[in-house]
């Protein structure tokens, strides 16, 4: 929601707003105003932060539910990260936000992780339409499969200028028929 404010009869946007504490900026999320004793909701900043090592953005994301769409899978919230992993043998599993994201706004969509797909199976950031497809890209609207990176993290971008509207976002992963246990732990997603 967008609040606008008069001065000399002349309305202006709002997109963020400061508060400064002891010379301190910080952008304020809520905000409250009080009339005869009634708090309403003024506005509400997304500064496209999805998730933050261990912080789900539930305002905005409805939190993140783990998702087997098929065979076993794993998906666990671990402390700091997203961890989904899919044991051999055609399995997979993903973490999906549980509300429709809009993406009208937003060029990219990026993700600090760390993965291995170990050569037969798949791990992919995607924008679908649905909470129980799995995050492969050619099922989904949009979407990447990410580089291997099993010991160091990696930062990925896709691709969404030509997207509009809302659609959930997933990271997921996939095994193929031999290949052992495909993990990604997913530590930071936002759009930019």
């Amino acid at each position: 929601m967008t609040i606008f404010r008069g001065y000399g009869g002349v309305n202006r946007q709002i997109k963020a707003q400061h508060r400064g504490l002891s010379g301190v900026n910080r952008t304020i999320r809520e905000q409250y105003r009080g009339y005869s004793g009634v708090n309403r909701k003024v506005f509400l900043s997304f500064d496209g932060v999805l998730y933050n090592y261990g912080d789900e953005i539930s305002h905005v994301t409805g939190g993140w539910l783990g998702v087997t769409t098929k065979g076993t899978a794993t998906e666990t919230k671990n402390a700091d990260n997203l961890y989904v992993a899919s044991p051999p043998y055609s399995n997979d599993g993903m973490f999906v936000t549980n509300n429709l994201i809009d993406l009208t706004n937003f060029t990219k969509l990026k993700i600090t992780y760390q993965s291995n797909d170990n050569s037969n199976g798949w791990v992919s950031l995607a924008a679908g339409d649905s909470k129980s497809v799995n995050a492969y890209p050619g099922n989904n609207l949009v979407g990447k499969v990410l580089d291997d990176s099993p010991s160091s993290m990696m930062t990925a971008e896709l691709e969404i200028s030509a997207i509009t509207g809302s659609h959930y976002i997933k990271i997921g992963t996939g095994s193929g028929s031999s290949s052992p246990t495909v993990w990604v732990n997913a530590y930071k997603i936002w759009l930019e």
